[in-house]
This record gives C-alpha cells, sequence and structure tokens, in this order.
C-alpha cells in the first residue's frame, strides 16, 4: 500500500513541476501580450506558453550562473 502511495505522489509531482515549470509562466506571460482571450485562440496560447517557458527557464538560469554565480 506504502509503494501504491509514493508511486501516485511522485506522479503528481512529476505533473506539477512540469506544469510550474514549463507551462505556467509562459501561460503568465502570454496573458500579458495577449490580454483578451479573443487575441489568440487557446491551442495557440498553449503552444506559446510552453515555448515561452522554455525560454525564460533559459534565461533565468544563464543570468544565475553568469551574473549571480550560482552553479545549477
Amino acid at each position: 500500500m506504502a509503494d501504491i502511495i509514493t508511486t501516485v505522489l511522485g506522479f503528481f509531482r512529476i505533473l506539477f513541476g512540469f506544469l510550474l515549470l514549463l507551462f505556467i509562466p509562459g501561460f503568465a506571460i502570454s496573458f500579458i501580450f495577449f490580454p483578451r482571450v479573443r487575441d489568440i485562440s487557446l491551442i495557440e496560447r498553449m503552444v506559446l506558453s510552453c515555448v515561452i517557458s522554455i525560454g525564460s527557464t533559459l534565461c533565468v538560469i544563464l543570468f544565475l550562473d553568469l551574473f549571480l554565480g550560482v552553479d545549477p
């Protein structure tokens, strides 16, 4: 029983980590650039949010490494 709970919690940890790292920041930024819901379609917003999230994550990691000296 403990293995099942550990497996399920591990799955949710991976899912929420994926969402927090590779979707939600770009989704928020896409609402900054396209504030109205009808500006772009939902599929375009989801694809754009994934691309923006990946780019912003890379920029944050480079900033931390080069300017602040934090070893990623």
